[in-house]
């Protein structure tokens, strides 16, 4: 029978699904878990971010909402901090006069956390001629709003 541990503890921990790991962390008096590991074991998908991406494709009320259903959340796991999304690292680590071109939906959708986009703003300016050329030949799916950007770091 499948269980998941259950602890009292306010710091992260994996529970344990049919013998897989999930990660977790205790926020706002809940658990919250990272949904790419559930989707992980309940599909059996071996790539579930690309499942997600699909499921999103086909259910245009899940896509909708998919930003106030799956939440950003900083968890520290005993392999380290997974808070720091690669793409905040990248950002900080470009040196002055590095492009970034980036495609994804702006601040406040499901592509990057609030944090990555301040990053943005503060550090980057956005190449306005670039980008409109590039998003004139976009396309993209019912439901989701990715548009290309590209910024430059001051």
């Amino acid at each position: 029978m499948s269980k998941i541990e259950k602890t009292n503890e306010s710091v992260a921990h994996a529970a344990i699904f049919q013998e897989k790991a999930i990660r977790r962390a205790w926020h706002n008096e809940e658990w919250w878990f990272v949904v790419t590991d559930v989707v992980a074991i309940l599909s059996s998908s071996v790539n579930p971010n690309d499942y997600i991406k699909k499921m999103r494709l086909r259910d245009k009320e899940l896509a909708q909402g998919w930003g106030q259903i799956v939440t950003p959340l900083r968890i520290e796991t005993e392999g380290g901090n997974l808070g720091t999304p690669f793409g905040e690292q990248v950002a900080h680590a470009m040196r002055s006069g590095q492009v970034m071109i980036l495609e994804g939906e702006e601040k406040g959708g499901s592509t990057a956390t609030d944090e990555f986009f301040d990053v943005l703003s503060a550090n980057f300016e956005r190449l306005d001629a670039e980008t409109l050329a590039l998003n004139e030949h976009h396309r993209t799916f019912p439901g989701l709003h990715d548009r290309w950007q590209i910024l430059r770091k001051k």
